[in-house]
């Protein structure tokens, strides 16, 4: 066996080359396909923004949201920042026409570039970029359910149920329907007993997060759309009636938690489910690395990487050091 080949058998070699690989600038593609698929961000351009109610949106926003998502994952996949920034961060990647739409201060020119933001910015982490908030909304309105998927899936590696085939449609009989929010209108389908059991799970996850409307910007109020009945103009069009109703942005998780809002929400995650986010993101890289799926053969190598992971502060460079020198990878499956 030559001697180059037996270097790839030891450990702090390997760990090296990963390294150097890591800081090459074509690495960056390879973190920006895997947030691409591991963040589900092309549900970002699958979404039409209504323009009759956000006349600020722009659809060249939507590159600049999913830039700002991959600089994000660029800083904790190759500067080595620790992953739980991607749950909670006191910093955003902006440039300064995303900046002016997020509406954060004095930030100049079309470079992205790291910014610190305060509380007050309502920015930080994920769940508060337009990636995620734009491409689970309707468009037009919040969508609690869709964003509660994507958290339950993506963040926490928990995806709930497929919905049964035979889902009752929106009751319209409800007293005030045509007055609700969309999510108030679901919430009130969920009360049906073929759904609730599902919707527990995933609504509360999605609640917090209603002071982003559906083109991820931050609201006070939220703003509800409603037909008035016998009113028609010209050309036999239905009559629209605008109205603003308080933002219930309050939320009992499951477990038992209550809390009021995407700073609580964000806070939660880090205290008490950083566990499940860490081995979620673990399994992602590792499948990734094998091309291959992961399964209950891997169970004791993935709890082995995440505990490494976490005692590392949750670095992505060292997890990736650890899995080039599994087993499972040398093996080649």
């Amino acid at each position: 066996q030559p001697a180059s080949a037996r270097e790839f058998t030891t450990p702090s070699v390997l760990a090296s080359h990963v390294d150097r690989m890591l800081n090459d600038e074509k690495s960056r593609r390879w973190v920006e396909h895997f947030a691409d698929q591991w963040l589900q961000t092309s549900k970002l351009f699958n979404v039409a923004v209504d323009r009759n109610y956000y006349p600020k949106f722009n659809d060249s926003l939507k590159e600049l949201m999913r830039q700002e998502t991959l600089e994000a994952v660029n800083d904790v996949f190759r500067n080595g920042s620790s992953a739980l920034d991607l749950l909670q961060a006191d910093h955003v990647f902006v440039n300064q026409t995303l900046a002016a739409f997020y509406h954060l201060k004095d930030v100049r020119g079309e470079d992205f570039r790291k910014v610190t933001v305060d509380e007050e910015d309502n920015r930080g982490g994920l769940l508060t970029q337009g990636t995620f908030l734009v491409g689970n909304s309707d468009g037009m309105n919040s969508h609690a359910i869709l964003r509660g998927v994507w958290l339950a899936e993506v963040i926490l590696n928990d995806p709930p149920p497929e919905p049964p085939a035979n889902v009752p449609p929106l009751d319209e009989s409800i007293e005030g329907f045509n007055k609700m929010t969309l999510n108030e209108k679901l919430f009130a389908h969920r009360n049906n007993a073929a759904c609730r059991n599902c919707h527990e799970k995933i609504d509360p996850w999605g609640i917090p997060f209603e002071n982003y409307d559906a083109s991820g910007a931050w609201r006070e109020e939220a703003l509800v759309v409603s037909m008035i009945p016998g009113k028609r103009k010209k050309r036999k069009r239905p009559v629209f009636e605008k109205s603003y109703v308080e933002i219930d942005r309050q939320s009992t998780l499951p477990g038992g938690t209550t809390i009021d809002g995407v700073a609580e929400l964000k806070e939660h995650l880090v205290k008490h489910r950083q566990r499940d986010f860490a081995k979620g993101l673990t399994e992602r890289i590792l499948a990734y690395a094998l091309s291959r799926d992961i399964d209950y053969h891997d169970e004791e190598a993935v709890n082995h990487l995440c505990e490494g992971f976490e005692k590392s502060n949750y670095s992505v460079p060292v997890l990736i050091r650890e899995i080039v020198n599994s087993e499972q990878f040398r093996r080649g499956y």
